[in-house]
């Protein structure tokens, strides 16, 4: 058995970047193979997806049959200002709503056709030459409203390298 002497809240938000109040908070922990953070309560005892646990934390428990979806549509954001309760169906006509369906089409769009994108080609240009003037990742990525961790992949090419 593993023992904890913090509380958990104070575990939880020890392992969140939060970047600015209205930003994206992105969980800096153990994330699963969808991209979702994860929480343990208890370390002995299942993980929770941060996004859940972070809703618990600031509102309560979660009712039966409703789930924890993002506004933002970032899987590793826990800011509970951009989280809301839905049921599946809601969440499904949220991700229409806001086309990105299209994550799920074969094969796999680059760039702004993906569906999950919020950045277009020519913004990428623009964020490069930020870059390259020296303004920070976290400074970009709140002009641009995506995480400052988005900003620093593209500064080190690992992302949107097709452009």
């Amino acid at each position: 058995m593993v023992k904890i002497s913090k509380p958990p809240a104070e575990r939880f938000w020890g392992k969140v970047d939060v970047c600015g109040e209205d930003e994206c908070w992105e969980w800096q922990a153990r994330i699963n193979n969808g991209g979702y953070g994860q929480f343990r309560f208890d370390p002995n005892k299942a993980h929770y997806p941060a996004h859940r646990a972070s809703w618990i934390l600031a509102n309560g428990e979660i009712p039966e049959r409703l789930i924890v979806c993002h506004k933002c549509d970032n899987r590793k954001c826990v800011n509970p200002k951009h989280l809301f309760l839905g049921t599946h169906k809601d969440n499904m006509q949220d991700m229409i709503k806001k086309g990105r369906q299209n994550y799920y089409q074969l094969p796999p769009r680059k760039g702004s056709e993906h569906g999950c994108s919020k950045l277009t080609e020519s913004q990428i240009f623009e964020i490069r030459e930020k870059l390259k003037q020296g303004l920070s990742c976290c400074a970009i990525g709140r002009e641009y409203g995506v995480s400052n961790q988005l900003i620093n992949r593209i500064k080190q090419g690992e992302a949107w390298t097709h452009v």
